[in-house]
């Protein structure tokens, strides 16, 4: 290709001499024509005869020039997908040797904690032999005793006990640190990382099981380190996991286990866990329980910070529990104290919740307090000592779901709607002011 170019370069270059050569005989030549003179010397007409030659060649070779500048062309876009393709190739490969070194360096990590776990334990096994050893020593020293004064035989004295010394350091306030505890203390922060990360990310099944191999490593720890991990915490994290992993009714076992165990939860721990359970037991059909964890979560997230999105969240359930208690003048006052640019999300937020008809809890039997208490994992007085302000239903209630009482006495019914009343006003307590103020 280059010796192509190189030939076409050249004779274009020589015809351009010539044509420069001949330029002042055919100015001329033009001339003398002009003037109407017929006689052209042979001379003249032999550089005519040439500079037309000259011309049919450049005319042979712009054809030559064109195609060869599209193949160089072509050849050109060419090299320029390939140089994009191995661009491509160089960031993946150099994407893929950070993560390696990155793994390199986890891995390193992990080798220097078990260096130091087998250094561990191999001073341990020094001091093992060290001690086994004296105890030897010691052994054969009483054994030595034994034979030569019967007095040794004293079953009052440490010798007839067959208790070596505290010389040999075997002595019964002796401790020894466990092997590898450091390690594995290092290894359950390192996951409780990684979960927090995953929890915050919302791969909440990911960072379940990493909350679980966390709890499971620091049992084995010694209290010194365990107290390193806020159980309070991880109960909270492995609460709202479970939330949002499992079914309803686990999901209801582990929220209400977490509010009756843990009284010393931060307020905002404890707001999205009342959330957390009002929206279960909406979907377990236990909308009177609902809503008294439904107003606990917007009282406590009133105080915490109303312009955040947890606030909006726990006023559009108060609303929708409302709406499918048949309130609905109660459940637009609700989202009238959101602010005005976001009512749209909070009217809408909830507006699919409903009772799940696959429930197991949803398809019992309606029940009230004249006839039998409630069955749920927790005993109705066992909730209340817990938290006093958390009201559990006598009945699961929906929008178009009544108590079905057998042959009750007008007596009876006026006492079972006064109590409902008196609940709910229990509930209503828990809300701000200014929403208490809105509701009829």
């Amino acid at each position: 290709m280059a010796r192509s170019i190189e030939t076409a370069l050249q004779e274009l270059g020589t015809a351009l001499r010539a044509l420069t050569d001949c330029d002042p005989t055919l100015t001329d030549l033009l001339d003398r024509i002009d003037r109407g003179d017929t006689g052209i010397p042979s001379r003249w007409a032999d550089k005519l005869e040439g500079a037309i030659g000259l011309h049919n060649q450049l005319r042979d070779v712009a054809p030559k020039l064109a195609a060869e500048q599209q193949r160089l062309q072509r050849r050109g876009d060419d090299y320029r997908d390939r140089l994009r393709a191995s661009e491509n190739t160089a960031r993946q490969l150099t994407e893929t040797v950070s993560n390696e070194r990155q793994r390199l360096s986890d891995l390193q990590i992990h080798v220097a904690a078990y260096q130091d776990d087998i250094q561990e334990q191999e001073q341990t096994i020094r001091e093992l032999r060290a001690q086994l050893r004296a105890a030897r020593r010691q052994s054969a020293t009483v054994s030595e005793g034994f034979a030569t004064s019967p007095t040794h035989l004293n079953p009052n004295t440490a010798a007839g006990q067959g208790r070596p010394s505290s010389d040999s350091g075997f002595s019964e306030g002796s401790t020894s640190t466990e092997p590898g505890e450091r390690t594995r203390h290092r290894l359950a922060e390192s996951l409780f990382r990684e979960a927090v990360a995953d929890f915050h990310s919302g791969d909440f099944r990911k960072a379940d099981a990493s909350f679980t191999q966390v709890q499971s490593i620091i049992a084995h720890l010694p209290a010194a380190l365990r107290s390193a991990f806020g159980a309070t915490e991880l109960a909270y994290y492995r609460a709202v996991c479970q939330a949002e992993t499992s079914s309803d009714a686990a999901a209801e076992t582990a929220l209400s286990n977490f509010l009756q165990t843990h009284n010393r939860a931060s307020d905002a721990q404890k707001a999205l866990v009342e959330h957390l359970l009002a929206r279960t037991n909406v979907k377990l059909g236990r909308v009177e329980q609902a809503a008294g964890h439904s107003c606990a979560a917007v009282g406590l997230w009133y105080d915490i910070d109303q312009a955040s999105e947890h606030y909006l969240n726990a006023v559009a359930l108060l609303s929708r529990i409302y709406a499918l208690r048949g309130e609905l003048a109660n459940a637009a006052a609700v989202i009238n104290q959101a602010p005005a640019e976001r009512r749209d999300y909070v009217r809408n937020k909830y507006a699919d919740l409903r009772p799940s008809t696959t429930s197991t809890a949803a398809r019992q039997p309606p029940t009230t307090t004249t006839i039998r208490p409630p069955v749920a994992a927790h005993s109705a007085q066992t909730a209340a000592a817990a938290r006093p302000h958390i009201i559990l239903p006598t009945r699961p209630a929906g929008p178009a779901i009544r108590p079905v009482v057998p042959a009750p006495s007008s007596l009876g019914s006026v006492t079972t709607s006064s109590s409902v009343a008196s609940r709910r006003r229990r509930q209503a307590r828990q809300l701000p002011w200014l929403f208490r103020a809105a509701l009829t």
